[in-house]
């Protein structure tokens, strides 16, 4: 079974878009975004949001590298994606999945 997390909104806000940003780290820039795919009205008139988030991020790798009987191992920045699905409930709840890479 794959964890999730239910957290409270601390904040308020009505509506939900789909958004693009760019932040910059260590002179590489690193995109985030969030997806609305579908809103969904509840019961109680309150529309609820559906979506994916995404954001990159860095990693250092481990390379290992062999040149005439030397072996040399250095670390290098990688750009690593991680979203996860999500259901928000303005004012109220979020619940996000586990996120993948």
């Amino acid at each position: 079974m794959e964890a999730g997390i239910l957290g409270t909104v601390d904040g308020q806000f009505d509506e939900l878009e789909s958004s693009q940003s760019t932040i910059t780290q260590d002179d590489t820039e690193l995109q985030r975004c969030i997806e609305v795919r579908r809103s969904l009205s509840l019961p109680n008139g309150v529309v609820a949001y559906e979506g994916r988030a995404a954001m990159e991020r860095l990693n250092e790798q481990e390379e290992v590298q062999i040149d005439e009987g030397e072996i040399t191992v250095y670390e290098r920045p990688q750009r690593v994606t991680s979203y996860t699905p999500f259901l928000v409930v303005p004012g109220e709840a979020i619940i996000v999945g586990n996120s993948s890479v």
